[in-house]
């Protein structure tokens, strides 16, 4: 089955700010492919919260000692994903990829798309009209994610998981 394709940031904090240090994506085939991003060498890239370090376990250390620099993922990035609708779940994800492209000095080649809409244009009206469906049915597709969570590979894994729930209720109810 081809699936679309799923992007997923973690970030130094949920401030003004803060800078992406973690990125995951997946392809139309379902790999997906997680990576630290280094801020070493950016001045303005200084912004650490701890009480977001004890949310995604990414510590500064480690992104010096193991991230990328900007530059390569953001190439990266393109490589695999050009041309390609990519959808994230939060409006922060679009800020972050904005940030991590400009100070790669690239622009991506791809376009970002509403995880939300992709949902729910895939579910009944009788499950979207329930209060709290995105809700139910995201901690559903947790139950079949393995790992922790703020973890960018695996958020976009529950984020495909989600997306075949969904595609497979929204199937059986047309």
């Amino acid at each position: 089955m081809t699936l679309p394709c799923f992007l997923d940031f973690e970030a130094s904090s949920l401030g003004v700010n803060s800078y992406p240090i973690q990125v995951a994506w997946s392809r139309p085939e379902g790999d997906i492919e997680c990576w630290l991003i280094s801020p070493a060498g950016i001045p303005e890239w200084d912004d650490w919260d701890p009480n977001a370090q004890a949310v995604h376990q990414i510590r500064r250390e480690q992104l010096l000692e193991h991230g990328q620099p900007p530059a390569w993922v953001a190439a990266r990035m393109n490589d695999q994903l050009a041309g390609q609708v990519v959808y994230a779940g939060a409006a922060y994800d679009s800020l972050w990829l904005q940030t991590l492209f400009e100070f790669a000095e690239q622009a991506p080649r791809f376009a970002l798309g509403d995880y939300w809409g992709l949902i729910h244009d895939l579910m009944p009206a009788s499950v979207t009209r329930k209060y709290g469906w995105a809700t139910e049915w995201g901690e559903a597709a947790w139950r079949r994610t393995p790992g922790r969570r703020h973890d960018a590979g695996n958020d976009v894994q529950q984020m495909i998981e989600l997306y075949r729930m969904a595609l497979t209720r929204g199937r059986a109810n047309r």
